[in-house]
């Protein structure tokens, strides 16, 4: 009980001589004596609180004095428990001042208004303070995020990246900032923050991609594959893509390059083959010739070696290293050991690019004598070549496009894919319409000596077909 209630009580404060009216300048008037009063009764100075209170209650009778220290205790109660709402929304711990309302509202019922007050406005502070300081923290982490974001966003740009959504977002974010809405500006942050740094992941995601197929497209044309076509195709959109900021295409277009690379790659291997130029060779005697090491695969051959079987002795042979499609000649000097028809084996042994090693084994019949045996004479019956009664049809097969480019022989397409589907071949199919045995036959093709052919297969016969060129005319090929 303050001292104005005790004072009261005892009756050492005189009753007013007239009531006034309690509204506009006398409420006002009245609350600052009473006031006063009550801050000389904190001070000590009871005397002069006395004075202060008599002023008072000639200013207005008691009954309307507590009435009005009654409202002015609920509504703080009521500013104190909106307040203790507003904690509660924001997530701050609100029991300490829960526990003082619940303190000031039975001071409240008990009539002592003065304490209600008091313990209400210590109740309302603190809730203050506590909010003053979530605002603060709420401003300083909505500024961090917007940093944030406009650090991502910028880091974006510089990569050429296209974030135009994320900008806009922050726009959005920094105006909620200014109108101290914290927590709609943070959030929108986090949204333009989390745009930005997700088209950047499909940035580096497309970047690495295209990246992993140039290289896969790269180890394929080292290996010797030259079919690599359709994949750079497809690096090709995959850049086109990632230029348009179409991150989601260039990742498809780019793995599948890779894929592509990498199956043609497996799939290719290198295939030696070695050509004996002569075969004939007398006893006892050197002979120099040029080996012919052809590599009829469509990956490089390394570090090729020959063996020659024992029935020869063998001089100048080395490692070679042979492209896909190429051959190399290898300078050797050879001596027989056997008289007669001599069986000769020859045994090569490579690796490819990757290290994987493979092996051939070619064999060849030699004639070993003093004079060396001469060809029977060939009766060659002339057949006539009118276009009823033989057909010859022609074809080009590009392996880059893995078809015909000129001309159509649909069942010759089957055999290449079979034998050996990376090189260029010239198809002539010859058609015998009569009813007699072809039993000997040659073509000759005029070429530009720019062009080299490097081996003739007929199908069904697996014997090698010996190839002869004449020079008739400068700069051009008879074969």
């Amino acid at each position: 009980m303050g001292l104005f209630d005790w004072l009261k009580k005892k009756g050492k404060i005189s009753e007013p001589i007239r009531e006034r009216e309690i509204e506009g300048k006398t409420v006002k008037k009245w609350r600052n004596k009473y006031e006063k009063g009550m801050t000389f009764e904190r001070l000590g100075g009871y005397e002069d609180a006395i004075r202060c209170y008599d002023e008072t209650l000639s200013i207005a009778p008691f009954e309307e004095l507590e009435e009005i220290e009654r409202k002015k205790a609920l509504n703080t109660i009521n500013e104190a428990q909106s307040l203790l709402q507003k904690a509660k929304k924001l997530g701050i711990s609100t029991k300490w001042a829960e526990e003082r309302l619940n303190n000031a509202k039975r001071k409240l019922d008990e009539r002592d208004y003065s304490n209600a007050t008091k313990l209400t406005n210590e109740c309302k502070r603190g809730l203050e303070q506590k909010i003053n300081e979530y605002k603060k923290a709420a401003e300083r982490s909505a500024k961090q995020s917007l940093d944030f974001a406009y650090s991502k966003i910028k880091e974006a740009e510089r990569l050429g990246i296209n974030v135009s959504s994320a900008q806009d977002l922050h726009r959005k974010a920094l105006s909620e900032f200014d109108n101290r809405e914290y927590e709609k500006a943070k959030e929108l942050a986090e949204e333009a923050k989390n745009i930005a740094l997700k088209r950047k992941s499909e940035y580096d995601s497309a970047f690495k991609s295209i990246s992993e197929a140039e290289l896969a497209i790269e180890n394929a044309k080292e290996f010797g594959c030259c079919d690599t076509f359709e994949a750079e195709e497809l690096l090709n959109k995959a850049r086109t893509g990632f230029e348009d900021g179409n991150y989601a295409r260039s990742i498809s277009d780019a793995r599948r390059s890779e894929e592509i690379a990498r199956e043609i790659k497996e799939e290719s291997k290198p295939e030696i083959e070695v050509v004996l130029p002569e075969k004939t060779f007398k006893p006892n005697y050197w002979k120099r010739l040029n080996l012919i090491v052809r590599n009829k695969g469509n990956a490089h051959a390394k570090a090729v070696k020959i063996e020659f079987s024992k029935e020869v002795e063998v001089k100048g042979l080395k490692e070679l290293n042979v492209n896909s499609g190429e051959e190399e000649k290898l300078s050797i000097i050879l001596k027989p050991n056997e008289l007669g028809d001599v069986p000769l084996e020859i045994k090569t042994t490579y690796k490819d690019a990757d290290g994987k090693e493979y092996s051939a084994e070619n064999l060849f019949m030699l004639n070993v004598a003093e004079k060396p045996a001469e060809e029977p004479s060939r009766r060659v019956e002339e057949i006539s070549t009118k276009k009823e009664e033989i057909t010859i049809e022609r074809a080009i097969y590009d392996p880059c496009k893995r078809d015909f480019i000129e001309g159509a022989l649909p069942r010759m397409k089957e055999w290449v894919n079979r034998y050996d589907p990376g090189a260029y071949w010239f198809a002539i199919s010859i058609q015998n319409n009569t009813d007699r045995a072809i039993e000997e036959w040659g073509v000759e093709l005029e070429t530009s000596s720019a062009l080299k052919i490097r081996e003739a297969r007929v199908e069904g016969i697996d014997y090698k077909i010996e190839l002869h060129e004449t020079y008739p005319e400068p700069f051009k090929v008879n074969t």
